[in-house]
């Protein structure tokens, strides 16, 4: 068995590899990982919400979640009543 970097293992998981979503990879570059990775990406996009410019964005969200409420109105509220 190999590793990602095709370096035999003698047949031992490689964890680190198995497991990088969750736990950053022992690498030379920036750590990577899930919960790593989300903290960078959430950081950045409150940031960004903070900004002057993300208000076109901030109401077409609005509008797209109102039109979706509308139609679920409309339809009758699917999904809340028993069969």
């Amino acid at each position: 068995m190999a590793d990602w970097d095709g370096e035999p293992t003698g047949g031992a998981v490689p964890w680190s590899a198995v497991l990088w979503p969750l736990v950053p990879a022992a690498t030379a570059g920036p750590p990577a990982g899930l919960l790593t990775e989300t903290a960078y990406y959430l950081s950045e996009y409150l940031g960004y919400l903070s900004d002057p410019r993300a208000v076109p964005y901030l109401l077409f969200e609005a509008a797209l979640l109102s039109t979706a409420a509308g139609l679920w109105v409309a339809d009758g509220y699917p999904g809340l009543r028993a069969p």
